[in-house]
């Protein structure tokens, strides 16, 4: 089973990317930064909105 990191900091390489590599390292883990991805607020409908994507790469 993988671990999905989801970074929600616009900072790609910041404190929050280092804490995460800290905790699962040596663990099998992805990555997602949302700030690569259109991801619209609760309740818009958007053809763009890539929230999709990260749904699916959960499972």
């Amino acid at each position: 089973m993988r671990i999905l990191f989801i970074n929600g900091s616009p900072n790609k390489n910041g404190h929050t990317v280092a804490l995460a590599r800290n905790l699962l390292e040596g663990k099998p883990y992805d990555t997602i930064h949302l700030v690569d991805h259109k991801v619209y607020s609760y309740g818009q409908h958007f053809e763009d909105d890539e929230l999709i994507f990260i749904r699916a790469k959960q499972t």
